[in-house]
């Protein structure tokens, strides 16, 4: 079955006016909405309009091509860009809220040192002070100081700040003793102390957060979780869980910037709200379409194709039409986000808005003529077969594909970098095969952004490249390894990504080797080599078994011999730690090992194998 991002397969199940997929994770813990009073009305009308509304699209929500090695970041919600509660103006709601809540005495100030002086400070001075701060012990000393004052937007700006401050102390290494690792442990303790106390302030006024404070937590919860690290952060995880309903609460006064921020911070967070929930979020975003701005648009595509949900057809013509209305305003990142989700939902934004595709190839792909070729052409030129229904039309196709140039040259650095490593992605995803000139052109301009990528980015193009049929030239790829020979730069990539690229990569050369063509993709260089080894050694500890497949046969396909002992490291791994491993990857496994011409009855390596095989037996 094929997978969707977050372990969601691609069985629809139609309710309403979505089409959601069927997801391996947990259900969210909070359900019901809470009994708020400003809920009123309108909510309740609004949710029986939107159920009155039904109409569902397509039965199945296609996979995305390759969805664990890129998840671009929305845009127009980074730190630097998030509206913060005290500087812009706040909903309705809110400010009844707020003017409620003034006109109450202030907290006790028992457990916590309090403001000096008798009278509690200005709301708006104590926001200041919170923004003021330039690390996460500056905020901790305003919020010993300031904290049992602390209003609901005060509340909400103190987790933001946090946020936006970056990733606290990482945990010590347990049983070290020295002076500097208890230095290093003190300083954990105190940020998760203060992480804690400020999770414990949002929930205990959430009641009282208008739509803005929403977001904002939610944006804040979200983006802590994910500093965390991949499993993320319980305390952030369950403020998000905690924030559900009164998201939903909130949801018929919410602007289109709130709505999206919302969505994405449920997407990230790994959430998977009820039906009820995300039919209220699309009749809220469809009624707030009117004062949307692009990055607005294009954060919601992203978060609907991460969570699997795809809406109803007149939903879709409604964003379209917005979209057509405000195309010039969309920077190349916002088109290939549009454009991935779209192709990750199987929405056709060509049908509901056809002027709309020619505006986002303008913004996205500008350049060379488009030669569309049949599905026959693309399987002899290319060595690959798509299920026909993977297959974007030549209508759709030559409104897509487009050049780089325009796009990238007005936007600069790691934005540049992104919107490319974007673009070849969508392309990918839609099935769309641009020409050899195209992609030349492209890796001219992946090679002059080269040191603008992440990891994810860097892999991403390899992959997309690799599934367009058209794998980076020798130039590039020299460039390539020359630019992440260093071992310190390798280790700070994630598993994925590593493994992702040595795959991507052995696959390009299988490609070439079989074809016409006499220039194959270059083998890495010892150096590359080299620090590829010590990077995975180093971060051994988090890989999976699929990870540990990937990137031995990547090696045994490319050629490229390892140290025995460096694979056998792999292996027992692989037989020890990733318990849940489907027989597929440990038969590679065993491939990979006879392929580069390892004795496996010597040696560490005959007691791994033989675990291996035993596994083996044992899953099938």
């Amino acid at each position: 079955m094929a997978s969707l991002p977050g372990g969601m397969h691609a069985q629809g199940l139609r309710r309403g006016r979505l089409t959601r997929a069927i997801s391996d994770r947990p259900p969210s813990r909070v359900r019901s909405p809470l009994n708020d009073p400003n809920r009123g009305d309108a909510a309740a009308r609004n949710a029986a309009a939107g159920r009155a509304r039904l109409r569902g699209p397509p039965d199945s929500t296609p996979s995305l091509l390759f969805p664990d090695e890129f998840s671009p970041s929305p845009s127009g919600i980074d730190a630097d860009d998030l509206p913060s509660a005290a500087s812009q103006p706040v909903s309705a709601a809110s400010q009844r809220q707020s003017a409620a809540s003034s006109s109450r005495p202030a907290a006790s100030s028992s457990g916590r040192r309090g403001a000096r002086g008798n009278a509690p400070p200005n709301s708006a001075i104590t926001t200041k002070r919170i923004k003021l701060c330039l690390d996460w012990r500056q905020l901790a000393s305003v919020v010993r100081e300031y904290g049992s004052h602390f209003n609901h937007i005060n509340a909400a700006a103190a987790l933001v700040h946090l946020a936006q401050l970056g990733p606290g102390p990482s945990q010590p290494t347990p049983g070290s003793s020295s002076k500097a690792d208890a230095a290093a442990w003190d300083a954990y303790a105190a940020y998760e102390a203060l992480l804690q106390e400020l999770v414990q302030t949002v929930h205990q006024f959430a009641v009282e957060f208008g739509a803005r404070q929403v977001c904002n937590a939610m944006w804040a919860a979200a983006r802590l979780s994910r500093n965390h690290g991949a499993a993320g952060h319980p305390l952030c995880s369950a403020l998000l869980d905690q924030l559900l309903p009164y998201a939903k609460v909130q949801q018929p006064w919410a602007n289109a910037q709130e709505l999206s921020i919302c969505l994405w911070a449920v997407a990230v967070g790994g959430l998977s709200p009820d039906d009820d929930w995300l039919e209220g979020w699309l009749l809220a975003f469809e009624t707030a379409l009117p004062q949307a701005a692009p990055q607005h648009l294009a954060t919601c595509m992203w978060s609907l194709a991460q969570l699997g949900v795809a809406p109803d057809h007149e939903w879709v013509g409604a964003l379209s039409a917005r979209a057509a209305q405000i195309e010039p305003g969309f920077t190349a990142r916002d088109a290939a986000q549009t454009l991935a989700g779209a192709a990750a939902l199987s929405l056709n934004l060509h049908a509901a808005a056809p002027q709309l595709q020619r505006g986002l190839r303008a913004r996205l792909l500008e350049a060379v003529e488009q030669e569309w070729e049949d599905a026959q052409y693309y399987k002899e030129q290319h060595h690959m077969q798509l299920p026909p229904d993977r297959r974007a039309s030549p209508a759709f196709s030559q409104a897509v594909i487009p050049g780089l140039e325009e796009g990238v040259a007005a936007t600069p650095g790691q934005a540049a970098a992104h919107a490319l490593a974007c673009g070849i992605w969508a392309l990918a995803s839609l099935s769309c095969v641009p020409t050899t000139a195209w992609m030349e052109r492209a890796y001219a301009l992946v090679e002059a952004h080269l040191h603008d990528f992440t990891a994810q980015g860097l892999a991403t193009v390899v992959w997309g490249a690799v599934s367009l049929g058209q794998p980076l030239p020798p130039r590039l790829l020299r460039a390539l390894y020359a630019a992440t020979s260093d071992a310190a730069v390798l280790a700070t990539w994630p598993p994925q990504s590593l493994s992702s690229l040595v795959w991507a990569v052995s696959v390009a050369d299988a490609a070439s080797s079989s074809s016409s063509s006499t220039s194959r993709p270059l083998a890495p260089p010892s150096a590359w080599c080299a620090a590829f080894y010590s990077a995975v050694e180093h971060q051994l500890h988090s890989w999976n078994g699929q990870q540990v497949s990937m990137t031995l046969v990547g090696l045994a396909r490319m050629g490229v011999t390892p140290d025995a002992q460096w694979a056998t490291s792999l292996v027992s791994h692989l037989c020890t730690a990733c318990t849940h491993v489907s027989p597929q990857p440990l038969a590679n496994t065993l491939w990979a090992l006879a392929k580069l011409g390892f004795n496996m009855n010597e040696g560490g390596l005959a007691a791994v194998t033989q675990l291996l095989t035993s596994r083996l037996f044992t899953a099938n």
